[in-house]
């Protein structure tokens, strides 16, 4: 045979095989596939580690997070954002949901930010959606079973059981994902994309409890995060509001690495210390702090003072949560150690915490 005559032997294959795969392929996703549209949308999450699974006397931990899914590969498949915090730590992972013709099963696969990975294979029965596979955490391989039971068209309650073996798998996760319901955007105004619009009286939010520091009886109150990622997707400006300060009371002296910020003084007197700067201030006053300045508020009137805070950018609101608790919990006792991981979650320094200062 010529080298002209194989030349055109191998196009002809490869055209063959070209049409051959166009025929089998799918041009639109199958009933199967559209099933995945369940899990599509931006859900926050409720959810609680069982007492025990952290050691014999690990008592049961509680947290909250997001969880972003949108269909991805022309709507053959869903990829998630999921966001997890609990005191003193922020767990994220990533994970990549499609339907097998071939298998005519679903697969999950996912990695997480402390290097573990999953791979489960599902399937769905009316509104459950159960999930077997395999976890690696710390270089061994754990049985996982995921149940997902939807009990309303926008949210789901599940289970996550693990064991070295099939038959010694329990659980250790049960919580509830609820899906957030879009505000639909006024067309005459450009809209941040993935954030919604709030409306919110000066008491709405999400409501925080200050964690004690060793030696104090109490904390002096709390918080109300209002705009944040987690709030209402917002990339661009977290707001913090509610923020008491009793006479006498202050915010000790730190700087954010990664974002400016402006507070504003609604009630009281407080004396200001920015950068070089130094003054008292009232109720309608504000402070700008750009980011990498040193700051330090405190109440030196009679009354209590309000504050309201803005930050230019999404991280500080993961350091308050690590130092504090939702409104209705009873606020644990926070060591050194745990403000230095705060710190470190919410990309600020403090003074008085023999923390290592990257500008010098």
């Amino acid at each position: 045979m010529s080298s002209r005559q194989r030349l055109v032997s191998f196009a002809l294959a490869c055209a063959s095989s070209a049409i051959l795969a166009g025929a089998q392929s799918q041009t639109t996703p199958s009933p199967e596939v559209k099933k995945l549209a369940v899990m599509v949308g931006k859900f926050t999450i409720e959810d609680e580690l069982k007492a025990g699974f952290m050691g014999p006397n690990s008592p049961a931990m509680k947290f909250s997070g997001t969880d972003d899914c949108r269909w991805t590969a022309d709507g053959f498949a869903v990829i998630c954002e999921t966001v997890l915090y609990r005191p003193g730590t922020k767990y994220s992972d990533t994970s990549f949901v499609y339907y097998d013709p071939t298998s005519k099963t679903y697969r999950y696969h996912a990695v997480d930010s402390s290097g573990g990975t999953e791979d489960k294979t599902g399937t769905v029965s009316g509104d459950v959606w159960t999930w077997l596979g395999d976890s690696v955490f710390g270089g061994k391989v754990h049985h996982t079973r995921y149940i997902m039971k939807f009990v309303s068209a926008d949210s789901f309650e599940y289970t996550d059981e693990s064991g070295e073996s099939e038959n010694s798998m329990k659980v250790f996760v049960s919580g509830k994902e609820t899906r957030v319901a879009a505000a639909k955007p006024d067309e005459s105004q450009p809209v941040q994309a993935g954030a919604t619009p709030l409306l919110l009286e000066k008491n709405e939010g999400e409501t925080r409890l200050w964690r004690p520091e060793p030696g104090e009886v109490d904390s002096w109150g709390g918080f109300i995060l209002k705009v944040t990622p987690k709030a209402n997707g917002s990339e661009h400006l977290v707001l913090l509001g509610g923020e008491d300060l009793p006479p006498g009371a202050a915010i000790p002296t730190h700087k954010h690495l990664e974002q400016d910020e402006i507070v504003l003084i609604e009630k009281g007197t407080i004396h200001a210390h920015v950068g070089d700067q130094e003054r008292d201030l009232h109720a309608g006053g504000m402070v700008f702090i750009p980011q990498h300045t040193w700051v330090g508020l405190k109440n030196t009137g009679t009354e209590p003072a309000s504050i309201v805070a803005i930050f230019s950018a999404p991280g500080f609101e993961d350091h308050l949560r690590c130092e504090s608790v939702p409104a209705g919990e009873k606020p644990t006792t926070i060591s050194l150690a745990e403000e230095n991981e705060c710190d470190r979650l919410g990309h600020v320094v403090y003074r008085d915490r023999a923390e290592k200062d990257p500008d010098k």
